[in-house]
Order: structure tokens, then sequence, then C-alpha cells
């Protein structure tokens, strides 16, 4: 009797699991953005307060997940003319999903200056743009802009009021390499 228990239990689960890995096929970023996948390479510059500074920036963007995310990784590093000593400026991370509730694409993303924002990435012709409310009140937007060949622009912008912006952010990068 414990054999046909211990059978029938395990049916029981194997159908159990069989059934509840079945859902709807995953919506690959790839499919919308594979134009991204690259390391590209070139220069920009940040303002944080009256400073405003220059660096060297290398963004390597892979697919991930059998290409259901997609990774964005950059390291901006700048170097005192004076001291020849090299320093981050710019350290992010982002992953970009598409999310089947909301029926479009979401970024998580991670930076040394501010910590993980998971917000809605709107993309229309190679051209993406997210934003997220900042502890004061305002708002952060991005504009990440591929829809030159080999190109990739980035402004960032600040806003107290949703009406007026500020850039504090811009870069400009080359493709440098196929994709990673």
């Amino acid at each position: 009797m414990k054999n046909y228990l211990t059978v029938f239990a395990t049916v029981l689960f194997a159908i159990n699991m069989a059934f509840g890995q079945v859902s709807s096929p995953v919506v690959k970023a790839t499919d919308s953005l594979s134009f991204m996948l690259a390391t590209w390479t070139g220069d920009g510059w940040i303002r944080m307060g009256p400073k405003k500074e220059t660096f060297q920036l290398t963004e390597v963007i892979t697919s991930k997940v059998d290409g259901a995310v997609i990774s964005i990784d950059g390291i901006g590093v700048t170097t005192d003319s004076v001291t020849n000593v090299t320093k981050k400026v710019h350290d992010a991370f982002g992953v970009v999903y598409y999310d089947e509730e909301s029926k479009g694409f979401r970024i998580s993303a991670f930076s040394s200056a501010a910590t993980k924002k998971d917000v809605e990435f709107k993309v229309a012709d190679k051209v993406m743009t997210w934003s997220f409310k900042t502890d004061n009140g305002g708002i952060v937007r991005f504009t990440e802009d591929f829809s030159e060949e080999d190109k990739w622009t980035t402004v960032g912008e600040y806003s107290a009021d949703g009406n007026r912006w500020f850039t504090f952010m811009q870069y400009k990068l080359q493709r440098s390499t196929a994709v990673p």
C-alpha cells in the first residue's frame, strides 16, 4: 500500500510540475532593441552643482537570459590634467525588460548618484525615454537616441516643476565593437 501511495504522490507531483510550467511566450527585449547591443565608447559631461566635469565613457550592452533582458553597464572616468589621477564620475548599470503586465518595456537602473529606480522605458524609432521623481519632488529624465547609425546620444535633464528643464548630463558614443 505504501508503494501505491508513493507512486500516486509522485505522479501528482509530476503532473503539477508539468502544468505549472506552462506559460505564455516571453517577449524578448532583443526583439525590439537588438540595435543597442554592442560596446560603445565616447565622451560626455556631467554637472553636479556648480562643477562641470568631462569624462570618457564606455557602455557595454548585452543580451541576457536568452534575449529576455538587456543589461547596460556604463563607466565614465576623468583624468586630472595636473595630477594625472583618474577617477570615476559616472557608474551606472541597468536592466531593460518587457513587462507583460503593463505591455511595455521597463528599466531597473542603478547608479552611484541615485538609488535603484524601476520605471517605464518608452521606445519609439530607436529613441528611448525614461524618467523618475526625485526625493525633493523634482523629475529626472533621460533621452537615449540611437537613430543615427552606429551612434548613441544621451541627454539627462532635471526639472523642479515639470515645465523648465536643465540639462545636467550629455554624452555621445560610437559603436566600437559588435555585440559582446
